[in-house]
């Protein structure tokens, strides 16, 4: 079970549809643009959750963006909870990213540019 601070992956999928839902249904000409920050694994590399993800948020699947297991959003990997977030609240982008796994230090290169609108 996370602390109590930490949302779950559905409460993180329902927040970005929420903001999207809000940024549309505003009345202005006012440009937007949403950001989340974070990296996917830490630490340990994990690449099957990482490309797992990266899959998902690629074919926008509500499902498994809403149901990653809590026990693989521990410690650095819980800022994955940004990237569920942001993929529901674009899920209408076409995202072309890249993964570049490190092995010879411990960090990760995930890469998502979201085109506008």
């Amino acid at each position: 079970m996370p602390p109590p601070n930490q949302p779950r992956p559905k409460q993180c999928y329902n927040l970005g549809r929420s903001i999207r839902d809000a940024v549309e249904n505003w009345e202005s000409d006012a440009r937007v643009r949403i950001l989340g920050s974070g990296g996917l694994s830490h630490f340990t590399i994990d690449e099957e959750l990482d490309c797992g993800m990266l899959r998902s948020v690629k074919e926008h699947d509500a499902d498994a963006l809403s149901s990653i297991p809590l026990e693989k959003l521990n410690a650095g990997n819980s800022e994955i909870r940004n990237w569920i977030s942001i993929a529901s609240g674009a899920e209408y982008l076409n995202l072309l990213g890249w993964y570049i796994p490190r092995s010879t230090i411990p960090s990760l290169e995930p890469g998502a540019p979201w085109p506008s609108r």
